[in-house]
């Protein structure tokens, strides 16, 4: 029994090694010094390189070479009392786009505190971040609209008398401006809802909501700009964006995180959000954008 041991364990790391092999997210282990001991196919896959070309050498595929000492920087934070550290990396692929990677980094010391190696995830999220950029442009259209209506008003009340045409054409441009910062907002990609905070800094009744939200939630706009939150969050997704996240949002700031929600019919999807609170007219709202895991079979 003792002699076919190391066949046992030799048997379970090759099951193991195929399972990381399969993992679509990016695996590698580093020695001390940095240079690569392992790297999962989806590691070299995306690298457009091979295991022979990378294993051995201290290289950072997915970081712009100008940034590469910061990123040998941050794995230099890793010590005993802060073994894991996560961080983004920015490079531009063969066909020319940015991509983005999100990196969890552990590192694995012995028992007398000696670093062994490192242990790295990737994943990429590229489309978040485009999202994210969808959602920066769509406040700046925001903040565009409000102020110019506030200085229409202004305007108008000044010189309402002698100036009506003049006030009427400017209406006339801000309504344009309103269609055209609702069609941006119509035509995020991703399933997008504009929250009303409440008197504890959270987001509440629903505001507005996109095309795609009304067709992943299965509700109209009508219906949904009547209904909080929690209609459609799960109270257990809830409970735990209360315990883990709302602590860490300040005003301006996006936080990201996986939640859950559910459509009209009692189905639940799971979501990638990126969420942020700003002040509209002196009102603190939220926006959040959702990018489905798993894509609703009816949709």
């Amino acid at each position: 029994m003792f002699s076919r041991f190391p066949f046992f364990l030799e048997e379970s790391e090759g099951r193991y090694r195929a399972i990381v092999d399969d993992q679509p997210d990016l695996v590698c282990r580093r020695a001390p010094d940095l240079t690569l001991i392992y790297i999962n196919k989806a590691y070299c896959d995306a690298a457009r390189r091979s295991a022979d070309d990378l294993l051995g050498k201290r290289l950072f595929p997915f970081t712009l070479t100008s940034l590469s000492l910061e990123t040998e920087a941050v794995y230099q934070q890793i010590t005993l009392e802060n073994p894991i550290i996560e961080f983004e990396t920015k490079d531009v692929t063969s066909n020319g786009l940015n991509r983005w990677l999100q990196w969890y980094v552990r590192g694995h010391f012995s028992a007398h505190g000696e670093l062994l190696e490192y242990n790295a995830i990737g994943r990429d999220i590229t489309q978040l971040k485009r999202c994210e950029e969808q959602n920066r442009l769509y406040l700046q259209s925001v903040e565009y609209i409000v102020h110019e209506r506030t200085h229409a008003l202004q305007e108008s009340n000044q010189k309402l008398a002698e100036q009506l045409m003049v006030s009427e054409k400017k209406a006339a441009f801000l309504s344009e401006q309103e269609l055209w910062y609702r069609a941006v907002f119509n035509n995020i990609a991703e399933l997008t809802l504009l929250f009303e905070q409440d008197e504890e800094g959270e987001a509440d009744r629903i505001i507005e909501a996109n095309i795609r939200a009304c067709q992943v939630l299965q509700y109209n706009h009508d219906e949904l700009v009547l209904m909080v939150s929690s209609d459609i969050i799960t109270e257990k997704h809830n409970t735990k964006y209360q315990k883990s996240y709302v602590k860490q949002f300040t005003e301006d700031q996006i936080i990201r995180y996986q939640g859950i929600m559910m459509r009209k019919d009692g189905g639940e999807i799971l979501v990638d959000i990126s969420e942020q609170r700003f002040r509209m007219k002196e009102k603190s709202v939220v926006l959040m954008i959702c990018r489905c895991m798993e894509e609703p079979k009816d949709l």
